[in-house]
């Protein structure tokens, strides 16, 4: 007699799933394992191999049928899935309802299947298209942030300006009481930078070192303590230091900042092809991405609750090594609300099944030449393109997640083939500018 499997719809892709296995199926399995058993045991008065079945069955029967059960339910299930042509996205609870011996074996399992994904017609939809140019001006400004960030502060003997850094004392009052978080000692400030409450760093503006002021103002309305916000507020201030800003000459000495001793036209160069690949890198994903935000809008997926939990768990856990940088921490990921990371995860996993039933359609295989491609052009960001070369084709999940990349890229190109393409050229800051914003 064959197992028994019948299957119930309780809402959306909830599945409960009943599952009987005949009575002499169990007693087999049983029969058999209790036979194992009696090869190995130990029972005082008997010889290894010589234990009657009936002794065995009075000193270990619970302990095998619990063993026979859950060996039978593991099958049973995979058995019952392929039977019913069912496909649950995550592990079933199981609930045993009968297990008592010289009886039929019953027990429920309640899971979630994936979803049906019906596309739509994608042909025609609009598509604005970016493409990058790196000019002149983008060169001069990477340089110029490049020079920021080796600044030299030199002391001068002049009222502090825009642009200058000042070493101050201030202590902030309200109401006549001062306040130990609005007051500070040896405070570093660049004027211009906005850090300050509005109308401070204008205050301090003219001063000299040794200059004194009291600056009248009033906190913002939306000011990050409450107990501040929009209230008037005195600060006695006093400038201790007035500096003004040298930016490093672009020279070869400036390269050699960067460890590239063959002069300034080599930095140029080598600064242009990361810019390049950089720039690459970002329209890739900017288009790959405005072709997956269409195909999202076209087509509605349910998606599993326990696929969706367990994405936001994981993106819980990736924000916690991101801001901890990787090290151990004590901080609990399921203290962060869920909010936060809910239409990340909803967004991930529809995206999965729509991308993928794409591909299933249209029959779509990852190219090996396309994947050499584009890890070609990952290798050659790194000082040792060879060495990373050979990590990713030795490493089965890493060269696997190219392979999926690179049918991503086919999946965009397909759909942008008989799309209404509109071409958008930017320049690098535009471009990096955009992918802030995203």
């Amino acid at each position: 007699m064959a197992m028994q499997v019948s299957v119930e719809t309780l809402s959306g892709l909830e599945r409960k799933m009943t599952i009987e296995v005949p009575q002499d199926t169990v007693e087999k399995a049983v029969a058999e394992k209790i036979q194992e058993y009696s090869k190995h045991a130990r029972i005082d008065g008997f010889r290894q191999g010589k234990v009657p079945r009936q002794v065995i069955e009075q000193q270990y029967g619970e302990a095998v049928l619990q063993e026979v059960l859950a060996k039978i339910t593991e099958t049973s299930l995979q058995d019952a899935f392929k039977e019913k042509e069912l496909n649950p996205v995550a592990m079933p609870e199981v609930e045993f309802t009968k297990t008592e011996r010289n009886a039929p074996f019953e027990y429920i399992a309640k899971f979630e299947v994936a979803p049906e994904v019906t596309l739509p017609d994608f042909a025609g939809i609009a598509i604005d298209k970016v493409s990058g140019e790196l000019d002149a001006t983008d060169m001069d400004e990477m340089l110029q942030r490049l020079q920021k960030q080796h600044i030299k502060w030199e002391k001068v003997d002049r009222a502090a300006k825009n642009d200058d850094r000042v070493t101050l004392d201030f202590k902030g009052s309200i109401d006549g009481q001062e306040q130990a978080d609005a007051s500070a000692q040896g405070f570093q400030l660049e004027l211009g930078s906005g850090s300050m409450i509005p109308g401070f760093e204008d205050g301090v503006v003219g001063l000299k070192e040794g200059g004194e002021k009291t600056i009248k103002l009033t906190f913002p309305k939306d000011y990050q303590k409450p107990d501040y916000a929009d209230k008037p507020a005195e600060f006695q201030v006093t400038i201790n230091l007035v500096e003004e800003s040298k930016l490093p000459e672009l020279n070869d000495e400036f390269a050699a900042l960067f460890d590239i001793n063959d002069g300034l036209d080599k930095l140029k160069e080598k600064l242009r092809g990361t810019m390049l690949r950089e720039m690459e890198r970002s329209v890739d994903a900017q288009n790959r991405q405005q072709v997956f935000d269409k195909m999202l809008e076209m087509t509605t997926v349910e998606l599993p609750k326990s696929m969706v939990r367990s994405e936001i768990d994981a993106l819980k856990k990736q924000a916690i090594n991101y801001f901890f940088k990787g090290q151990e921490t004590k901080f609990d990921a399921s203290q962060l609300p869920d909010d936060e990371f809910v239409k990340k995860a909803e967004r991930r996993i529809s995206l999965g099944y729509v991308v993928s039933e794409f591909i299933k359609q249209n029959k779509i295989e990852a190219n090996a030449d396309q994947v050499r491609d584009l890890i070609e052009k990952m290798a050659s960001a790194y000082d040792d393109p060879e060495r990373f070369k050979a990590w990713y084709y030795s490493d089965d999940e890493k060269y696997a997640e190219i392979e999926a990349l690179a049918m991503e890229q086919k999946v965009v190109e397909t759909i942008t083939t008989s799309a209404k393409v509109t071409e958008k050229k930017l320049n690098y800051r535009e471009i990096m500018q955009r992918n802030e914003e995203a």
